[in-house]
Formats: structure tokens, sequence, C-alpha cells
């Protein structure tokens, strides 16, 4: 069973040399958005029951999360040898006033009777240790591609263009980055199943002023120098 830790460690390993680069801390931190990305493309998926109470709408569980999670399967009358699962037209997520909820528009499942349903949510530092172990090692290879994609952005930032010496070797190393990045994240497509090279890393000269998301400071170009 993985931990967000473990995902960094891997995601160091992948990156050898150029974790250095980066802290602890910000690569926990770019760990923990990849987490976001890789549940957009492989989202947790859990079981839950349901008590029926005569009725046609229903709580969904405490995890679910508004325009993300999907039900891909409902299983009513639970207990059916074998499983009886509903077809998509019979049910439908409808959203009232102040939340969503399983909606039947030709059942209603009575106070004896368990409806399970199957519904997708994202994945978060908790639930990290039910990822199966193939797709923590996904996990950790797009951390490593984000963390190449930062340090591209980092040597792009950190031109002086007033020295041809420092523009080149940046620019060298922005370029090495970015390549790293994308070669990681085909890497990474191919553990999910997606095509193409996914986000193309920064790269090019530069001298405007853009701050990590998470608030840090610019590792070869600190606000003090700015």
């Amino acid at each position: 069973m993985a931990t967000l830790i473990e995902i960094q460690n891997k995601a160091k390993n992948i990156l050898r040399d150029a974790a250095e680069r980066l802290s602890e801390d910000e690569i926990f931190d770019i760990a923990l958005e990849a987490l976001n990305q890789f549940s957009r493309d492989y989202p947790s998926e859990r079981v839950a029951d349901i008590a029926g109470d005569g009725g046609y709408a229903y709580d969904l569980p405490s995890d679910w999360v508004s325009g993300f999670s999907q039900v891909p399967k409902v299983e009513y009358p639970q207990g059916n040898r074998p499983p009886t699962y509903l077809e998509s037209a019979d049910f439908r997520i409808y959203k009232n006033t102040s939340t969503e909820q399983l909606y039947f528009d030709s059942h209603t499942p009575g106070a004896s009777e368990t409806i399970r349903i199957t519904y997708t949510t994202l994945w978060l530092e908790g639930t990290v240790s039910s990822i199966p172990p193939n797709m923590v090692d996904a996990l950790a290879i797009l951390t490593a591609a984000n963390c190449c994609n930062t340090l591209a952005r980092v040597y792009a930032q950190s031109v002086d263009a007033s020295l041809e010496a420092d523009v080149i070797d940046h620019q060298g190393k922005s370029d090495v980055y970015a390549q790293r990045s994308r070669d990681l994240m085909k890497r990474y497509n191919a553990f999910v199943g997606k095509t193409g090279s996914g986000p193309k890393a920064a790269s090019g000269q530069a001298d405007w002023d853009v701050n990590y998301p998470w608030g840090g400071d610019r590792l070869t170009h600190p606000r003090k120098q700015r």
C-alpha cells in the first residue's frame, strides 16, 4: 500500500540528480497536484450500499464529488444471483436545489431492499493506499513529469538577457527538462491509456514573473533578485 510520501520518493528516483533542485516540500506539492490530474485520468472506483425506503430519490455517498463523480453501475435489487444490473435509462443523477441524488424514474426500492452502486470519485492523500500497484508507478511518473515541467519553467524565467552565457546555459537546461517532461508524459499516457503526449512543457526565454502555484520562491531566481 503506497502513501503520497512513497510516490514522492519514487518520483525523486526517476528524477535522480534533478530531484535535488527542488525542495522536499515542492516535490510533495507537485505530487498532490499530480494526484488531482491522475484522478481525472484514472478515477477512484468505489462501491456503496444504499437502503431502500419506498422512495425514488436517494442521497449519494459522502465522498461523492458534484460535477465529477459518476455512477456506471446500479445493482438492484442487490442480492440476486447472478447480480441484476439496471439499464442506464432506469436511473440518473438528479440535481436539486442543494445537492445531487440518485433518482429512479420507474423503481421504488422498498425498506427491505438494498441498492448497490458503483461510483467514481477523486483520489485523495488519504486514499492513495488503495491505488493498484501498477498505477502507483503511473502516478510517480506523472509527478516526475510535472517536476521536470516546473524546472523547465524555472530556467526559462531566470534568464539574464544581458549575459550571453547565462542565456545559453539556462535555455539549454530549460530545453532538457522540457523534453524530459514530454518523454515522461508519454510513459504516463501509456499507463492510463491516453493518446498524445499531454500538456507541452514550457520552454523559451522569458522575463515575466510568475510564482509557483503553492507560493514558494523560485529555485534559481528568488524574489530578492527580482
